[in-house]
This record gives structure tokens, sequence and C-alpha cells, in this order.
């Protein structure tokens, strides 16, 4: 049988390990309580943050229904060159009308003789 002393020593072998593994359970579960409080956190925020790109992303189609076509853009850009050109064209003519100006004025400066 065994004296007081080695079954002392044996309940606080026992105590010592039932407390390690208390305190191991406690840690484990704080452990995953915090991380799944952070997770909720972390949840919660995504939602936020996603509902505030709904918005964004609402506006974004409604713009985007708005904006010109490709067809759009290939009849302004029609339009710009007809416009280009036209410019090309009254510039000549400003060029002959200049110069038709220039020889009427060097007539008059010369009194209607010729050189």
């Amino acid at each position: 049988m065994m004296d007081n002393e080695t079954m002392r020593l044996a309940f606080d072998a026992l105590q010592f390990l039932l407390w390690g593994g208390t305190s191991f359970y406690v840690y484990i579960s704080n452990k995953n309580r915090v991380t799944n409080d952070r997770i909720t956190t972390l949840e919660g925020d995504i939602d936020t943050r996603l509902e505030g790109q709904s918005v964004r992303v609402a506006h974004l189609e409604e713009a985007i229904k708005h904006a010109p076509t490709h067809d759009d853009l290939a009849g302004l850009h029609d339009r710009v060159t007809k416009i280009g050109r036209n410019i090309d064209l009254l510039s000549g003519k400003f060029e002959g009308a200049k110069h038709v100006l220039d020889v009427i004025h060097h007539h008059l400066m010369n009194g209607g003789k010729s050189q």
C-alpha cells in the first residue's frame, strides 16, 4: 500500500496535470473566440465596403448607359475630318484672296503703274 507522501505526490501530480489541461483548454477556447470575433468584425467591415461599392457600380452603370457608342464616336470622327477638310479648303481660298489683295495693294501703292 502507498504511504501518505506517495499519495500526496500522486495527488499533486494529478492536480498539476488537470490544472495544465484546463489552462490549455481555456487558452485554445479564448484563442478561437478572439479569432471568431475578429472574423465577424472583418465580415461586417467587408459588408459595409461592399455596400458602398455597389452604389458606386450602380453609378458607373448609369453613366455607361449615357456614354457614346463606337458608332457615335465614328460619326464624330467623320464630322471632325470633314471640318478639317473644309478648313484646309478655306485656308487655300484665303491664301488666294490674300495674294489678290497684295497685288491690288501693290498696284495702288505704285499709283497704278506696273513695274
